[in-house]
């Protein structure tokens, strides 16, 4: 399937109730990698003084036969929602005509992104431009129960770092953290690619430690091809 669902199973002696569905119209892929349910802290919407914290649930875009093909947008983002409600309440994404001009095609390591729509951060680079049906990586750096970093990776093999810690999402700040180089070395396999052959895909980050404002520690992935 391409959707995820929330159930309420608080209560043992009843049956379990549906309490959300959650599907993206356009980037939502297979749904391959399992949700990280973490609290996250955002600004108020009616108030931007004011800081609420919600529970969320960090959800990957999925799985599909598109690497490089920009006119199929499915998979191509990562999505947080209202754990409670499933309401989507931001993503990340790739979009070659929303999207901002990014420079991290060139190494350069902070991933440019239009937010000029409410909740979304939408990119052209062209590391962007595969899907992402692995699971991700939430740190909470300061201890306090909140998360402000996730690392997540796509089938480019590329992988990525978001920060969380301001409330305000349109200062949320996603890096490329590591280039894979498959989609050069390995151009003439991908054109060639059909369903059920090969692909590379990048596993959820683990060992992952941060303290105060750098990293004191190292992360680890996995691939395949």
């Amino acid at each position: 399937g391409n959707a995820f669902y929330g159930m309420d199973i608080t209560k043992v002696e009843d049956k379990p109730k549906l309490l959300w569905k959650f599907k993206d119209d356009i980037h939502s892929g297979q749904s391959w990698g399992k949700p990280v349910i973490a609290r996250v802290r955002l600004q108020d919407p009616d108030d931007s003084s004011r800081v609420i914290t919600k529970w969320a649930a960090l959800v990957p875009g999925g799985f599909a036969f598109n690497s490089e093909n920009p006119n199929n947008l499915e998979g191509k983002a990562l999505f947080m929602v209202d754990a409670a409600t499933g309401e989507l309440l931001w993503k990340i994404a790739y979009d070659p005509l929303n999207g901002a001009e990014d420079t991290a095609n060139a190494d350069t390591e902070i991933v440019e992104v239009n937010n000029d729509i409410p909740n979304q951060h939408l990119t052209r680079s062209d590391r962007f431009n595969f899907p992402l049906p692995s699971a991700l990586t939430v740190v909470d750096k300061d201890n306090d129960g909140y998360m402000d970093t996730i690392y997540y990776g796509n089938t480019g093999g590329h992988l990525f770092k978001t920060d969380l810690s301001n409330p305000d999402m349109k200062e949320w700040t996603t890096y490329l953290l590591y280039k894979s180089e498959i989609t050069t070395k390995g151009q003439s396999t991908i054109d060639n690619i059909v369903e059920g052959e090969q692909f590379t895909q990048i596993t959820a980050p683990d060992k992952v430690f941060e303290v105060g404002d750098g990293i004191r520690g190292m992360t680890s992935y996995a691939t395949g091809y």
